[in-house]
C-alpha cells in the first residue's frame, strides 16, 4: 500500500482499537495528526475504516490456519 512508516504505525495502533486520542498521545502528536494519517491509510488500502482495516488482516490469518 506504499504506506510511510508513520502510517504503518497507526494502522497497527488502530488494528489493536486504540482511539485516535491514544494513538495521538503514544505518538505525541496531535489528534488532527492522527486523523489526517487514518484517512491517508484508508485511502492507500482502499477500505473505508478502521473495522475494514482490521477485518482485512484477521481474513488473512484465518485463510492461514
Amino acid at each position: 500500500w506504499h504506506l510511510t512508516p508513520s502510517e504503518c504505525d497507526v494502522a497497527l495502533l488502530l488494528i489493536k482499537g486504540l482511539s485516535m486520542k491514544e494513538i495521538a498521545d503514544v505518538r505525541n502528536v496531535k489528534e488532527k495528526t492522527i486523523r489526517t494519517q487514518s484517512t491517508s491509510i484508508y485511502a492507500k488500502s482502499g477500505y473505508a475504516g478502521r473495522h475494514e482495516l482490521a477485518a482485512h488482516f484477521i481474513q488473512d490469518l484465518m485463510s492461514s490456519v
